[in-house]
């Protein structure tokens, strides 16, 4: 190896190809041939959806606050694979966080703490970190609970049979799988759906 590598992918998607490629011992070299921006959308007046299509991360990326508050909660249609090289990228290398729990700070899906007169109370995620990814971890979550045993599991442990609990237990699912992301990153084991949960509910 170390050879020459052209990269046509658009930005930020070349930037990131780059520096996998870099690791591996190649000289790669940036030449982006296409452009993705975003567009002024707004949804139709008066229509429901059933369900959301996302095609990759830049469409969570150029999404705005609105829209995808507009959207949330309904089921996604998503490209695996992007989302977890959206994760890969921004962990960037997983050997810098010295404890997996340490994912779910990253990406801003940790509760806020008031541990003013001498009381600690939980209050809302910190949202802090890349929100694309935060988004797509969230809907990652929701698809898992239809379609995964193992994390339907670990959600209905959180929610504990009570329906008012179904949103923190989703945002708690999503920070659940990204330590779960992270030491997979870490081991190189692959997921397995018949084990149980390898990190237990904070």
């Amino acid at each position: 190896m170390g050879g020459r590598v052209l990269i046509t992918r658009p930005e930020p998607g070349a930037v990131q190809t780059a520096k996998r490629l870099r690791a591996l011992g190649w000289k790669p070299v940036c030449l982006p041939l296409t452009e993705i921006s975003p567009l002024p959308a707004e949804l139709p007046a008066g229509c429901k959806f059933d369900a959301v299509a996302i095609p990759s991360a830049n469409a969570i990326r150029h999404a705005r606050p609105a829209l995808l508050r507009a959207l949330a909660g309904l089921p996604v249609f998503a490209v695996g694979q992007r989302t977890a090289e959206a994760f890969v990228a921004y962990v960037d290398d997983p050997a810098r966080f010295g404890n997996i729990r340490q994912a779910g700070a990253y990406f801003g899906l940790v509760p806020c703490q008031d541990a003013s007169a001498h009381m600690n109370r939980l209050g809302h995620i910190t949202k802090d970190g890349p929100s694309a990814v935060r988004q797509l971890l969230v809907e990652a979550s929701w698809q898992g609970i239809l379609r995964s045993g193992r994390i339907k599991a670990h959600y209905q442990q959180i929610v504990d049979k009570k329906p008012e609990r179904r949103k923190i237990a989703l945002v708690a699912t999503a920070r659940w799988l990204s330590t779960v992301m992270l030491s997979m990153l870490k081991s190189g084991q692959c997921w397995r759906e018949e084990e149980q949960t390898i990190i237990k509910p904070a």
